[in-house]
């Protein structure tokens, strides 16, 4: 088997192997190779030490990035390339990183300590592929499968077990019976991983095809992640809105939202604060006031996984207007656009979209023209480049100073204005603006 290998990637394993050491490319970079896909980066494993390593590609070439764990990066035309010694590694106290590494002669002893068979490949242009765990075959069968033992492989890196997860989602594979079981037993061990290495992981989750599947069949991992969701699960909502529990509702939701990690998180914490906002009145469920409850339960989930601080806000505005209803006009289509931003009402769109098809009723389903509606309504707004924010307004508070406006009132003012603009009483005009405000002043 021919694989076509980055040049960078080609040009280290053959350096190497000029000056007598074993290398090949290995891990991720050849599973997506072997898929059709073009890698996002390259591994390389070696014979070579990193001293070794370092001495043939110059010092000035290499960063040594894991010196402890023997991984150098190698940089070449601008690009790095991760290049780690052949290693067995052992004693995962912390159930995420092993107290030592041991530096190893051979290819096989490397492989042995990978997480998936998928993962557990290597290949070079001289010996071809390397697969001694069946990685093909589980790729070809649409398989994740743990090497060896999964238990062992699970206890050695807890984050292994969301990653398992996270490949199923990614790639729409199925997770081996065992590899699945493990994981759902041993998930009580991701408390012990970083809160940062489990949102990435869960980040690329919620973008996988296959989200909506793995929320569900790996319910038990997701809420050891984020232990919020627990209560979701098997939440009957007894609305004739809804056609499925809470959770259920939640990871459809995800997999029928357009865009980004934003929108992913959005749809996955939306109703997160709905068990907490339960009642019934004429036989039907309501849920008064769970979109504020649920942004302040996302607020504590992005906090607590540390994501960026701009990202939180988003997610967290986003889930305290998702249901809020939009009249189907220019007015309240701008107040909106005000109040969260051209952006992030384009995103609460298709966040409002994926509700109602998440819904699976008739009822709900009808509804779902109403987000493209919107988005007409909003198309038209930029097209006619309408004012809908103070920055756009043609007076500034300078303007209302002159006018002899003071301290708070100035902002009032403004807002007053811009109000009054949106709704369409007055032209975004500066003069009939300044007419207006010099009859208001006091």
């Amino acid at each position: 088997m021919n694989l076509t290998l980055d040049a960078g990637a080609e040009k280290i394993i053959e350096t190497l192997e000029e000056k007598g050491y074993k290398a090949y490319a290995v891990g991720g970079c050849v599973r997506d190779l072997l898929l059709g896909k073009i890698p996002d980066d390259y591994d390389v494993a070696t014979s070579a030490f990193p001293e070794e390593v370092i001495a043939v590609f110059g010092r000035e070439n290499v960063a040594t990035t894991g010196l402890k764990h023997g991984t150098v990066t190698v940089i070449l035309k601008g690009k790095p390339f991760e290049v780690t010694t052949f290693r067995s590694e052992s004693g995962y106290s912390d159930h995420r990183r092993p107290d030592s590494v041991k530096f190893v002669g051979s290819l096989a002893e490397d492989l042995k300590r990978r997480d998936f068979t998928v993962n557990a490949v290597a290949y070079n242009g001289k010996e071809g592929l390397i697969d001694l765990y069946g990685g093909l075959s589980d790729l070809e069968n649409g398989v994740i499968r743990a090497v060896g033992d999964p238990y062992e492989r699970f206890s050695e890196d807890a984050l292994r077990i969301l990653r398992a997860a996270r490949f199923s989602a990614a790639l729409g594979f199925k997770v081996e019976e065992k590899t699945a079981r493990a994981a759902e037993e041993l998930a009580k061990d991701l408390e012990k991983v970083s809160e940062e290495r489990i949102f990435a992981e869960l980040t690329k989750l919620l973008a996988g095809k296959n989200a909506t599947e793995t929320l569900l069949k790996f319910h038990g991992v997701i809420f050891a992640a984020i232990p919020e969701l627990g209560p979701c699960y098997k939440f009957l909502q007894r609305s004739k809105w809804h056609r499925y529990d809470v959770y259920e509702h939640t990871a459809r939701a995800v997999g029928y939202v357009k865009g980004g990690a934003v929108e992913k998180w959005t749809m996955l914490l939306h109703d997160i604060g709905k068990p907490d906002c339960f009642s019934v009145k004429d036989g039907e469920g309501h849920f008064y006031g769970h979109n504020l409850r649920s942004a302040e339960i996302a607020k504590a989930v992005l906090k607590r996984l540390k994501a960026p601080k701009a990202f939180s806000e988003k997610v967290v505005t986003l889930v305290s207007v998702h249901d809020k209803p939009i009249r189907f006009t220019s007015a309240a289509v701008k107040r909106e656009m005000s109040a969260i931003g051209k952006d992030l009402f384009s995103s609460l769109l298709e966040v409002k979209r994926a509700d109602n098809l998440a819904q699976g009723t008739p009822l709900a389903l009808s509804e779902t023209g109403n987000a493209d509606k919107l988005k007409e309504i909003y198309e038209e707004v930029l097209r006619r480049g309408d004012c809908y924010t103070l920055a756009a307004l043609k007076i500034k508070g300078g303007d209302l100073v002159s006018l002899g406006y003071k301290g708070e009132e100035t902002g009032k003012e403004l807002k007053k204005l811009l109000e009054e603009v949106i709704n369409g009483n007055l032209p975004n005009d500066r003069e009939r603006l300044l007419a207006e405000a010099k009859k208001r002043v006091k």
